[in-house]
């Protein structure tokens, strides 16, 4: 779903891969001490982010919509996600705004200041003749001082494709997303 790319180059590479970032002192170090508490916010950020630079991925090819929610319903990238959470109902609220728009509606769980979003599925076709046996993603996030939205993204998935069977994938990558300017 989400990392489907990363899992197609899985299929055809190697049966088992895990992937794992490292996330910048200077995007969660503004995060020290013990905050247990979740901040609510609503902000609309930009649906283009950033990886880590020691990440070996481009540090620019990375999606908001693609990495914790999904497209449009036309398939197109929306140009801006707005997010609104709630953490005494445990709501989170998203709009994906491009050319059309689309609501969206997730439980999310607290977690040591993190907001947590668990997402499961199975028996998807990712394309290029993989399917997935079943795939579980945790997302976590919060604001940073300046309003930035710092992401960290946990997947353990399996598959199946017509080259390689019963393969897998784990992965942890770190993402940040500015908001629209005012």
């Amino acid at each position: 779903m989400i990392l489907g790319f990363c899992m197609i180059t899985a299929c055809a590479t190697t049966s088992e891969t895990s992937v794992h970032d490292q996330p910048p002192v200077s995007w969660i170090g503004q995060f020290g001490g013990e905050d247990s508490h979740c901040l609510d916010f609503s902000i609309t950020y930009l649906n283009e982010g950033e990886r880590p630079k020691s990440s070996e991925k481009n540090p620019y090819d990375v999606f908001l919509s693609d990495a914790m929610f999904s497209r449009l319903p036309d398939g197109q990238l929306p140009d801006t996600v707005s997010l609104i959470t709630d953490s005494e109902t445990g709501r989170l609220s998203v709009t994906l705004i491009g050319k059309t728009s689309r609501r969206l509606q997730y439980e999310v769980i607290c977690q040591s200041g993190w907001y947590m979003l668990e997402q499961a599925s199975s028996g998807q076709y990712l394309g290029d003749g993989v399917v997935e046996k079943k795939s579980n993603q945790i997302s976590y996030f919060r604001i940073g001082d300046q309003d930035e939205l710092i992401v960290r993204v946990v997947v353990d998935a399996e598959f199946n494709s017509m080259y390689i069977f019963n393969s897998s994938i784990e992965a942890e990558e770190w993402y940040r997303f500015q908001p629209i300017p005012d």
